[in-house]
């Protein structure tokens, strides 16, 4: 479970969640919920590490080509 843990985080970060969430807000009507900020720095690291990720899995990616 430590393993798979970060990674589940991870995957919840670069889901379409937001668009769902958006979606229902437009079938509740005028009814608007503001949003708190709480885990925003927690997003934001998550999001630079699974960039991070994404540009080393190119960069082999383009290493195995010219090999």
């Amino acid at each position: 479970m430590a393993i798979l843990f970060p990674l589940f985080v991870l995957t919840a970060t670069g889901s379409a969640v937001e668009q769902v969430i958006t979606n229902q807000k437009r079938n509740w009507g005028g009814a608007e919920l503001g949003r708190l900020p709480l885990f925003f720095a927690a997003h934001s690291l998550s999001l630079w590490v699974l960039s991070l990720i994404h540009l080393e899995s190119q960069e082999r990616t383009q290493d195995k080509k010219t090999l």
